[in-house]
């Protein structure tokens, strides 16, 4: 009877409803808190580890940050060469969409038809010179 009571008064007033209800919802904030707490935690460790990996040596003795730096300046070294002979380099973004960069230093969408191996032109991203790559204009000069 007491209960029967209980249920009928929290059903009736909407103040008793809600206090009654208040801490079902109190701890399913608190896990949605957590889990969001632990989320933040785990992706700030991928970032850390990310930045730690640069320093890791790799077989040949390098660190991945010398080598990708040797990278970087084999493919500056490429597109000098490239431009040198006035060849535009073509080069993709993350979602796959080709690019040209051309040796004025302007950058082109373009598509690239793989059966005749020619690229067509679909409108121009940046002017001369303010291309992503443009900076190296200045070595070839």
């Amino acid at each position: 009877a007491f209960i029967t009571a209980k249920l009928q008064l929290i059903c009736q007033n909407p103040l008793c409803f809600i206090l009654f209800l208040f801490p079902f919802f109190f701890h399913i904030c608190l896990f949605f808190i957590n889990f969001a707490t632990e989320l933040r935690q785990r992706f700030l460790y991928i970032q850390q580890g990310f930045m730690i990996e640069k320093d890791m040596i790799l077989p040949n003795g390098k660190t991945v940050g010398e080598a990708e730096e040797a990278s970087r300046k084999k493919i500056e070294s490429i597109y000098i060469d490239c431009w040198k002979k006035g060849i535009s380099v073509p080069f993709f973004d993350n979602k796959g969409n080709t690019y040209l960069a051309n040796p004025d230093g302007s950058e082109d969408e373009a598509d690239l038809d793989y059966e005749t191996r020619e690229y067509t032109i679909i409108k121009r991203i940046a002017e001369p010179g303010q291309g992503r790559f443009a900076y190296l204009l200045d070595k070839i000069r």
